[in-house]
């Protein structure tokens, strides 16, 4: 292999998103809870691997606290499966065995901003650490974190006017065309990718993920990797 498999996420309990890179190829994936057909196939036409999970917001009205809990445990476990397979089809398939080169492998998504607090940050850390358990009992064992605004200045979206959602995507679209077919369609025609004036739902998470893909590569002087200038 030219280089170590790279994966990165933008983790959500919700939307999930993941970028691959393999011997220097970028594949992205995504995990909705839920998506219109119009929109997955608006993404898969642009190369993105769309898993519809056809799940239901949990809403609290619905449940008591017990059942919630579980619900919430059940579909973060589920989701780990999910997410933990298509890595090792990806190995498989890409790398000729993920025995062979899991341990070599990384792993990076972002941590929490020092401000954030609250009962939702802790569920939204427990299920994180749920993907991280299955993905450990799996082999893996190079975890990166880093924290958003480490990811931001990576993506030149660190100073308090970028602090829109939208900065990490335009600035995604000004990547090289040739990357991928999503930064492609950003880059040509972003209005494609636009539901009236807002981008559709985990374009926002694409961008984070592949912006945590960027900030690996930087950080850990991964060798080997030539389709970024001075990677």
């Amino acid at each position: 292999m030219i280089h170590p498999p790279l994966f990165a996420f933008d983790f959500s309990i919700n939307k999930p998103a993941m970028w691959s890179l393999i011997d220097n190829a970028l594949d992205v994936y995504i995990w909705p809870l839920d998506m219109s057909t119009k929109n997955i196939t608006t993404l898969q036409d642009c190369g993105v691997n769309v898993h519809c999970r056809r799940l239901s917001h949990m809403k609290d009205n619905e449940y008591n606290e017990s059942e919630l809990i579980c619900e919430h445990v059940s579909r973060a476990q589920k989701l780990a499966r999910m997410i933990a397979d298509e890595m090792e089809s990806i190995l498989n398939e890409r790398c000729g065995g993920y025995k062979d080169v899991i341990g070599g492998a990384f792993v990076a998504n972002e941590g929490f901003a020092f401000s954030s607090k609250g009962d939702a940050v802790l569920d939204l850390s427990g299920y994180k650490y749920i993907l991280m358990a299955e993905l450990y009992n799996r082999g893996y064992r190079n975890f990166k974190t880093y924290s958003p605004i480490t990811i931001k200045a990576t993506a030149g979206c660190s100073k308090k006017a970028d602090k829109s959602k939208d900065k990490m995507i335009e600035a995604l679209g000004r990547e090289l065309p040739d990357l991928h077919p999503i930064i492609h369609t950003l880059s040509t025609d972003a209005t494609i990718l636009k539901a009236k004036t807002r981008y559709i739902e985990c374009m926002d998470d694409m961008a984070d993920a592949y912006w945590c893909m960027r900030t690996l590569v930087k950080k850990e002087k991964i060798k080997g990797i030539t389709i970024w200038p001075k990677a």
